[in-house]
């Protein structure tokens, strides 16, 4: 019964903070994550290859004065925008957008196609999802965490080991004398 009072209660504060976001107020945590989103792009068009915190912090704040809808945002300038790529998009700009979700593709292709391991392929979807409304990246020991479960977890469910090749059992063969030339007959 708790479980279904905290969905209930979650999914009615998406929908407010939805709401609350479409009349233009974003100081809710939906509407902020909203606000961070744009505000990240936005920043990320004034320099395209990339700036400073403090650069994109300045600009986000210019942007919050002249779009009010966007004051969700300031709070979060000291800390990170909640979303892998819009964080490395306007901070590291088009490179480091592109560099993070090869990341991203590199690591979805081996899960699925070399390593075929659900368990591979569930970590990498929560590292997705997460990656949608926070930044995993971001802080050093969230991302050594997500290194050692991920080695951990390959090396439990033995994946990285191919099974060995059917072995033929050997057939007899006979050797024949031919002229003096032996030859091997199988």
């Amino acid at each position: 019964m708790r479980c279904s009072t905290t969905i209930h209660k979650r999914t009615s504060d998406l929908i407010n903070g939805v709401r609350s976001y479409n009349q233009n107020n974003s100081q809710t945590s939906v509407g902020a994550r909203f606000a961070m989103v744009q505000s990240g792009m936005d920043a990320e068009l004034v320099a395209p290859f990339g700036q400073s915190a403090e650069q994109r912090a300045a600009h986000i704040t210019d942007f919050a004065q002249q779009t009010p809808a966007m004051k969700g945002a300031l709070g979060y300038l000291n800390v990170h925008l909640h979303n892998d790529v819009i964080e490395a998009f306007s901070l590291k700009g088009w490179p480091g957008a592109l560099l993070i979700i090869l990341f991203y593709v590199a690591l979805s292709y081996f899960s699925i196609f070399v390593l075929r391991s659900h368990f591979s392929i569930a970590l990498l979807f929560a590292l997705l999802m997460f990656g949608l409304s926070d930044v995993i990246l971001f802080a050093r020991d969230m991302l050594m965490a997500w290194l050692v479960t991920f080695c951990l977890g390959m090396t439990l469910t033995g994946k990285w080991t191919r099974p060995p090749l059917a072995q033929t059992p050997p057939q007899p063969s006979v050797i024949i004398t031919v002229r003096g030339i032996q030859l091997l007959v199988p």
